[in-house]
């Protein structure tokens, strides 16, 4: 089987490269593995790809790392595969991931935990009508917690999904004043400006008062993107994020609001 990438150059004359044949025929191979149960062959055919390829495409070195996690969830190790997901979490903070490691905490009685997750699932960027599962752990682990009221939000939502009701994105909307104030009520905020964008313009960095500096993605903006200049004030939480070219953890600029001056 044909291992070797193919490279062309595409209409802006850039060179571009796609995975080989047999590396697509991993790909494929260990999608179907899980999709049929069949964890430890999964498994091993993950681990052989990632010790395989001297490069990986398509974030395939993430995507196998995801699909080792899943077979162990599938096989009952339930921390082996909550640990595999937290890393996995530092290189693509995508919101399936935080929803699988909601539920990993709420399986080991952690929910406290649970809920953090659960809440970044909601509020990170997706197709909404995919997220009935983060809509459930959050409704179990806030009834656990005996936030009840908010718990029965979180299973109105969760039915009117099922109904495939057609005010389902008001109900969300609604909601997300609930999970800003669950996320963020007891972390301290941060006022400062918009120091500068990055030249793809999908993400910044952000000065406050005291002078230090930290990077924000545009889609945690909560304003229109047109207004992410610099010079523009704004109030935002800090989170832990990642930052793959130094290997280091970071602490990034989140939930970044517009203040308005008063006249």
């Amino acid at each position: 089987m044909d291992d070797k990438p193919f490279s062309f150059n595409d209409k802006d004359g850039k060179l571009r490269e796609i995975a080989s044949k047999k590396e697509q025929y991993y790909m494929l191979h260990s999608r179907a593995l899980l999709e049929k149960g069949e964890f430890d062959e999964c498994i091993k055919l993950c681990e052989e790809a990632l010790g395989l390829f001297e490069k990986l495409h398509y974030d395939n070195d993430v995507w196998f790392r995801w699909r080792i996690a899943l077979s162990y969830e599938g096989l009952g190790e339930y921390q082996k595969s909550l640990d595999l997901q937290l890393e996995l979490l530092k290189r693509k903070k995508e919101w399936f991931i935080q929803k699988e490691i909601a539920e990993q905490y709420y399986r080991l009685g952690e929910y406290e935990k649970s809920l953090v997750y659960a809440l970044d699932s909601a509020l990170n960027f997706g197709d909404n009508d995919k997220k009935i599962n983060t809509f459930i752990v959050l409704a179990n682990t806030l009834e656990k917690l005996g936030k009840m009221e908010e718990a029965q939000l979180h299973n109105h939502l969760i039915e009117k999904i099922k109904r495939k009701d057609i005010d389902v994105e008001n109900e969300i909307s609604n909601l997300k004043t609930v999970w800003n104030t669950l996320r963020y009520s007891e972390k301290k905020s941060y006022s400062g400006i918009i120091k500068s964008l990055l030249p793809n313009g999908k993400a910044g960095f952000v000065e406050t008062d005291n002078g230090k500096s930290y990077y924000f993605s545009l889609r945690d903006f909560k304003a229109s993107p047109k207004k992410a200049i610099a010079g523009t004030k704004v109030r935002f939480y800090l989170a832990e994020g990642f930052d793959a070219k130094k290997n280091m953890k970071t602490m990034n600029a989140v939930e970044l609001t517009l203040i308005i001056s008063k006249v």
